[in-house]
């Protein structure tokens, strides 16, 4: 940040007596924020990204730069989607000498990065009916989509190729973490609990390793199953 450690601290010092509140938490191992720092970080970042917009909005109108579209791609979309809509946008914006700023980020079932102005558009999961979605938004379908369940090999179910929700809420289920894609996550939940009002997800031992989560669910005392995301369209191909 090219600000000497001495500084800085003073700074944090100064906007927690302006809040008059603690902002961090100071630790042998470290600083972690607190509750008042999170949301103070959270309201800093949708009010800088909102003036970054404006100002850039006044650069267009003076005839200084291209028009900007900052768009939402978050990660573990299907290589499919991501691509084929990624490369339309760009053919697109560049026909309208628009410039496109790719942000990967997680983007959760309320859209808050859309909504907190610090993106224009995204490319998700809706999880819920057109008619649920805040007034401001407006959505595109640009398909329907199912998830892949990773089953062993032994299950009656492989040899059918498709699983019910009731022999499904049967098994320990690896899938998340939460974080990554919390509106898929909740979805599948609730979907899950009609079969099993009790059912709740195993959290994968690696968080990041599909090799690995199929290994241990291989390995595991009962029948045990992954849930990933989507990796096809709905009648392209096996899933």
């Amino acid at each position: 940040m090219f600000i000497a450690q001495p500084t800085l601290s003073q700074q944090i010092r100064r906007l927690e007596e302006i809040v008059g509140t603690p902002l961090l938490q100071r630790r042998r191992d470290g600083v972690r924020l607190t509750k008042a720092g999170t949301v103070l970080l959270d309201a800093s970042r949708a009010v800088l990204s909102l003036v970054d917009h404006e100002v850039n909005r006044t650069r267009q109108a003076a005839g200084l730069g291209r028009s900007r579209l900052r768009v939402v791609v978050p990660p573990g979309l299907p290589d499919a989607l991501a691509v084929e809509t990624a490369s339309a946008l760009r053919s697109a914006a560049a026909a309208a000498d628009v410039e496109i700023v790719w942000l990967e980020a997680p983007l959760d079932a309320e859209f808050s990065l859309i909504m907190q102005h610090r993106a224009d558009a995204g490319v998700g999961w809706l999880t819920d009916a057109r008619a649920a979605l805040p007034a401001p938004l407006e959505v595109m379908s640009l398909g329907d989509f199912e998830p892949d369940v990773w089953i062993p090999a032994a299950h009656p179910a492989a040899r059918r190729g498709t699983i019910s929700l009731d022999e499904l809420t049967q098994m320990d289920i690896i899938h998340g973490p939460r974080r990554l894609e919390p509106g898929i996550y909740d979805g599948w939940t609730q979907v899950l609990r009609t079969a099993n009002p009790r059912f709740e997800f195993t959290d994968p031992p690696l968080r990041h390793s599909l090799p690995m989560a199929l290994a241990f669910a291989a390995t595991a005392d009962r029948p045990a199953a992954v849930l990933t995301g989507p990796a096809v369209l709905i009648g392209a191909g096996p899933g």
